[in-house]
Formats: C-alpha cells, structure tokens, sequence
C-alpha cells in the first residue's frame, strides 16, 4: 500500500503489538466469548438443519425411484380397466341381442298361450309323428331354457366386470393420492429445512463479522475467518505497509468491524483501488481496500453496525491477488491491526 509511516512510528508500533500479542485489559473485549459461543452454537444447528435436508433430499431421491413401480402398477390398472370395459361393451351388446330375442319369444307365448305346445302335439297324425313332435318341443324348450341361463350369466358377468372396473379406478386413484401427498410431504420438509438454514446462514455471518479471530480484541474480524497474513509494517521499498492482508475469493463478503459511520468511499488506481473508510464511536477508524463499484454496498454519511456487510473482497488496484487490505487508524495514523482483531 502506498501509505508511509515514520520510522520511529514503526518501531513504536512494533512495541504495541509485541505488547498486544499478550492481551490488553484495555482491549479486552468480555462479549467476545458469549460471541464465539453464539457462533458454535449457531454452526452446530446449521450441521444439524443441513443434514436433516439431506436427509428428506435422499427421501425424494428415493420416492422418484418408487414412483416407476408405481407407473407400473398404474399401468397395469389402465389396461386392466380398458380390458374390463371392452368386455363390459361386448356383453352389452350381446346382452341386449339376447334380450330381444327373449322378448320376442315372451311376446309369442303371451299371444299363443300356454296350451300352444300341447295343441301341437295333439295335431299329430300318428303315434310316431306325435314322438317326432314331442321330441322337437322339448328341443325348443331347452333352447329357450338356454337362452334364458345365458342371458343370466351374462348378466352376471356384467356385473361383476363393472364392479371390478370401479373397484381398479379407487385402487389408481389411492395410489396417486398417496404418492402426491408423500411428495408433498417431503417438499414442505424442504422447504422448511431450506427457510431454517438460510436464516442461520445469516445469523452465522452476522456473529462472524462481531466474533474477532482470537476472541481478545475489540473489533469485529472483517471477513470471514481464516488465513491472515500479520504483515503491517513490512518494507516494501516503496512504502511500509501500513495494513494486514486477508486473502480470500473474489465476493467473499466484507464486514464493518464495529458500528460507526461512513467517513468516505473512493477509488486509488494505483493503489487501494476502490476502498472505504468507516468511523468507529470508540475512536478509530477502519480501512478496507482493493474492492471494484459494484462490489462497495455503502455510502459516505451512512451508518453501519458491527458484522454488516459493506462491501466484498476484490483484486482491484495495486493488487497481486485477491484479498481484503485492512487497516485500523488510531488518531489519524495507521497502528497495528492486531491487537485489535487478536
């Protein structure tokens, strides 16, 4: 970075943060510790809200598989349905054939009378003829007596095919109703495991940006946590350093490391690129620094609480990779970040 510092500063600077590195009772930040606790907290029921979805994933993953047997089986019940009701179409049509040809021999006994059998034989010309005629009545009868059975049967089988349709039609019907509701079931489960987890996403990277990296200092940590490189006051022939380096992902997020207000937002080509500059009620100021425009989510005058989200880590300026320049101003000079955030 291009800020100079004295060289008798930076000796001074180094005593403060040797002395730092110890633990400051006026740093010491008491809350720090109920942070960290929130923040363990927070991060087992996430694990635990995660694996619970994970869970109900696989429960779905599980039911698409079932749900091709089902296919099947409902299959099945459509050809079993279409079978019945072309039987149900043929024995109809039959049915009625053989209902107006019942009629058509009712309406001749009616007509004829029941002596009409016994006048016929009576006619017989011989004791032979009257055998041969009796022996053709009892013929007729049967076949009437047949038709009559037939039809009965057919009746029968009528029923029972149309009984069987409706009875398949309620199976397929269960079957669908059970499959929709287990599905719905487990995407409500979804859901509400995907709501809990987003508002513990949150909850997370609020308590990150209040939770210091070590827990002794008095400023939240900037980012979120991991490597650190603690190289504030490295000679870098052109300047001294006057911040400490986070390396993170281009838009991994930014947090104000305590409330305060906006002191000012702007652009450095050469160096910070764009950078934002926030100050704290307790007397410092932060900087933050190689962000692009669209990445800065504040404004000169606004106030910003500890572990909001200002901005995101970007590779902007003078820059040889991505990752958030920090600096802690204490009475308008740079000091060691440190102390403050370790």
């Amino acid at each position: 970075m291009r800020r100079i510092l004295p060289i008798g500063f930076i000796t001074l600077a180094l005593v403060v943060s040797s002395w730092g590195m110890h633990g400051s009772p006026a740093l010491a930040n008491p809350s720090q510790s109920d942070t960290k606790k929130k923040l363990e907290d927070v991060k087992n029921e996430a694990k635990e809200t995660k694996a619970s979805l994970k869970e109900v994933e696989a429960k779905l993953e599980q039911h698409k598989k079932d749900v091709s047997k089902v296919d099947e089986k409902l299959s099945a019940y459509l050809q079993q349905i279409d079978a019945l009701n072309k039987n149900l179409a043929a024995n109809e049509k039959e049915k009625k054939a053989v209902e107006q040809k019942l009629r058509k021999k009712l309406q001749r006994l009616y007509l004829q009378g029941e002596n009409e059998y016994l006048a016929h034989m009576l006619a017989a010309e011989s004791f032979a003829d009257f055998l041969n005629r009796f022996q053709l009545i009892r013929i007729i009868v049967n076949q009437d007596m047949n038709d009559f059975q037939h039809y009965n049967d057919l009746k029968k089988k009528y029923e029972e095919d149309k009984a069987k349709v409706v009875q398949a039609k309620e199976e397929q019907e269960k079957l669908l109703k059970e499959s929709k509701q287990r599905v719905e079931k487990m995407l409500k489960e979804m859901s509400k495991y995907k709501a809990e987890l987003k508002e513990l996403e949150k909850q997370e990277q609020k308590l990150m940006g209040e939770f210091s990296f070590v827990g002794g200092g008095v400023l939240g940590y900037p980012s979120s946590r991991g490597m650190t490189f603690w190289n504030y006051g490295q000679n870098r022939g052109s300047h001294i350093h006057a911040g400490v380096d986070i390396p993170r992902p281009i838009g991994t997020p930014i947090y104000a490391a305590e409330d305060g207000v906006v002191k000012s937002v702007r652009y450095d080509a050469g160096g910070y690129g764009w950078y934002i500059i926030v100050r704290h009620n307790n007397g410092l100021e932060t900087l933050y620094a190689h962000m692009y425009s669209y990445q800065v989510k504040v404004s000169t005058g606004q106030r910003v609480a500890r572990g909001q989200v200002i901005g995101a880590v970007g590779n902007a300026g003078r820059s040889s990779g991505p990752h958030l320049h920090f600096e802690v101003h204490k009475n308008g000079q740079a000091v060691n970040p440190k102390p403050y955030i370790s």
